[in-house]
C-alpha cells in the first residue's frame, strides 16, 4: 500500500492480483459480478423449465394413448358380442332344420304306407278277374283309390322334395352364418390381441413418461440447489444497512467506521470482507471461522464513511439450517 504527495485522496491498494485505483472501478467490478449472477439464475431456471415442459408433453402423449387402447377394446368386445349372437342364430336355424328333417320322415312313411295300399288294392282286382263282373265297381272303385293314392303319394314327394330344398337351403344359410360367425370371431381376437399390443405400449409409454417426469423433477431441484448455491458465496451490503442470508449477516450501521459480519448457523469455513469508504481506501478482514470464532469486524478508521461491503465466504463443513435465521422478505436480504 502506498501514498503519493497528496494525502488521503492518493491512496492506492491492491487487492487480490488487480490494481483498483477507486471506489468507481470497484463498483464496476461489483456490478459486472452482479450481472454475471443473474445471467447464470436466468439460464438454470430456463433449462428446468424446458426440461418440466418436455415432461409434461410426454405424459400428454401417454394418457392420449391409453384411452386410444381403452377405445379400441371397447370395439373388440362389442365384435365378439356380435359374433355370439350370430351363433346362436346358426344354432337355432339348425334346430329348424332337424324339425324339418324329422317332418320329412313322417311324411315319406304316410307316402309308402299309401303305396302299399295302392299294390293291395290292384292285387286284389288281379286275383279277383273271375268275378270281374260281380266286382266291377268294387275294382273300379279300388282302382280309383288306388290312384288317389298315387297321386297322394306323389304330392307328398313333392312336399319331401320343397322341404328337402328348403332345409339345404337352410343349411346353407346355417354354413354361411357359421362362417362369418367363425370369421368374426378371428377378427375379434386379432382387435383384441391389437388392444392388448396398444395397451402394452400405452404403460410402456406412461412409464417412460413417469421417467422423465422424475428426471425433470430432479434437474429443477439441482437447478434450484444450483440457484441456491451460486446465490449463496457472497453478499453485498449498502451503506447503513442489515443484510443477510441462510449463512452470514453484514451490519454497516449508521454513525460508524466499524463494518461487521457475523456467521449464522454452525457452518466452518472462511470469511473475507470488503469494505468501500466513499472518502478513503477499501479495508479488507479476514477470519476464519470456528465453533468459537464466528465474527468478522473491519474499522476504517476516524472519519471514514462506510459506502458498502461484500463478504465472500467458503464452507468447510455445513451446519444445522434449523439454526440459521431465514431472510424476512419485508427487508434487504
Amino acid at each position: 500500500m502506498t501514498t503519493g504527495p497528496d494525502g488521503p485522496t492518493g491512496w492506492r491498494v491492491h487487492v487480490g492480483g488487480q490494481l483498483i485505483e477507486d471506489t468507481q472501478a470497484l463498483g464496476l467490478q461489483n456490478a459486472a459480478v452482479r450481472d454475471a449472477q443473474a445471467a447464470e439464475v436466468k439460464r438454470s431456471q430456463e433449462r428446468a423449465e424446458r426440461a418440466v415442459a418436455t415432461a409434461q408433453a410426454a405424459a400428454t402423449k401417454a394418457e392420449t394413448s391409453r384411452r386410444e387402447a381403452i377405445e379400441a377394446r371397447a370395439a373388440a368386445e362389442t365384435a365378439a358380442e356380435e359374433a355370439n349372437k350370430s351363433v346362436t342364430k346358426a344354432e337355432k336355424l339348425r334346430t329348424e332344420y332337424e324339425a324339418a328333417q324329422s317332418a320329412i320322415d313322417g311324411a315319406t312313411s304316410d307316402a309308402e304306407a299309401a303305396q302299399r295300399r295302392a299294390e293291395t288294392a290292384a292285387a286284389f282286382a288281379d286275383t279277383r278277374t273271375a268275378e270281374t263282373v260281380r266286382a266291377n265297381t268294387a275294382a273300379g272303385r279300388a282302382r280309383q283309390e288306388a290312384i288317389e293314392a298315387v297321386q297322394d303319394a306323389l304330392r307328398i314327394q313333392g312336399e319331401i322334395n320343397n322341404a328337402q330344398s328348403e332345409i339345404n337351403q337352410a343349411h346353407d344359410e346355417i354354413d354361411a352364418l357359421h362362417t362369418d360367425a367363425v370369421n368374426r370371431q378371428g377378427q375379434a381376437l386379432v382387435q383384441l390381441q391389437q388392444a392388448k399390443q396398444q395397451h402394452e405400449q400405452t404403460l410402456s409409454r406412461l412409464q417412460q413418461a413417469t421417467v422423465l417426469l422424475g428426471q425433470a423433477t430432479d434437474m429443477a431441484s439441482e437447478a434450484r440447489a444450483e440457484i441456491s448455491a451460486n446465490m449463496s458465496r457472497f453478499l453485498v451490503c449498502d451503506s447503513n444497512t442489515t443484510s443477510w442470508n441462510s449463512y452470514v449477516e453484514a451490519v454497516n450501521g449508521s454513525w460508524t467506521t466499524v463494518s461487521t459480519v457475523r456467521a449464522k448457523g454452525t457452518w466452518t469455513g472462511h470469511i473475507v470482507h470488503i469494505v468501500a469508504y466513499g472518502n478513503k481506501a477499501p479495508a479488507i478482514g479476514h477470519s476464519r471461522i470456528t465453533a468459537s470464532s464466528r465474527e468478522v469486524s473491519v474499522n476504517g478508521g476516524l472519519g471514514a464513511s462506510i459506502a458498502f461491503s461484500i463478504t465472500f465466504y467458503m464452507i468447510d463443513k455445513p451446519g444445522d439450517p434449523a439454526r440459521s435465521r431465514e431472510a424476512d422478505q419485508a427487508q434487504d436480504g
